[in-house]
């Protein structure tokens, strides 16, 4: 449990800038294995790592196909909305550490759903990078025993973050915890177990 807000905003930022490189590490390592168009069966039939050919111009299973501008922006809005729940969830925090009861349990629900939010806008941000550097997204993981699309770290780090949210939202978080992030946080301190 962070009481040091300022240590706890550099471990989200050292988390999310190690979530980006190891994508990007991920991606390179592609590139210069694999080429343009090669494979490498891991797991024949099963998994391997397949080169998307000219990449991924487009969204999940190609969605929105040469839509440049429009991913752009949607990352940037998407962004935003990330770090203001971020700091509405820190605010939270901070206002429920002064009151004279404070709540642990409403505070580990805050931090687990800054963590889970650091984490997704880390993958999108991997995925970012390469449409504003190259244009596309290179995709290079494949899973040939469910005829499922080509990805990458980054989708993975998106899907799993966004599962984690949703479990949060519905099973962890009370209406009540949720509110007050939508709010102005009047009240954290008088919020109940």
């Amino acid at each position: 449990m962070f009481k040091n807000f300022k240590l706890k905003i550099i471990i989200e930022i050292i988390i999310f800038a190690l979530l980006i490189f190891f994508d990007q590490f991920t991606k390179y390592l592609a590139v210069l294995k694999l080429g343009e168009s090669g494979k490498y069966d891991v797991i024949p039939g099963f998994i391997s790592f397949e080169m998307l050919l000219n990449g991924n111009t487009g969204g999940a299973w190609g969605i929105f196909s040469g839509k440049m501008v429009f991913f752009y922006i949607i990352t940037l809005v998407f962004a935003a909305v990330i770090v203001f729940f971020i700091y509405r969830a820190n605010k939270a925090q901070k206002l429920e550490f002064a009151s004279s009861e404070v709540n642990y349990k409403l505070i580990r629900h805050f931090q687990m759903f800054e963590m889970i939010l650091v984490c997704l806008l880390g993958g999108a941000f991997g995925n970012f990078i390469d449409r504003i550097r190259l244009h596309y997204v290179i995709d290079f993981l494949s899973f040939q025993f469910i005829d499922f699309p080509i990805f990458n770290v980054s989708d993975c780090i998106i899907c799993i973050s966004i599962v984690f949210l949703f479990i949060c939202i519905i099973f962890v978080f009370k209406d009540k915890e949720f509110n007050l992030l939508l709010k102005s946080n009047k009240g954290v301190k008088d919020f109940s177990d």
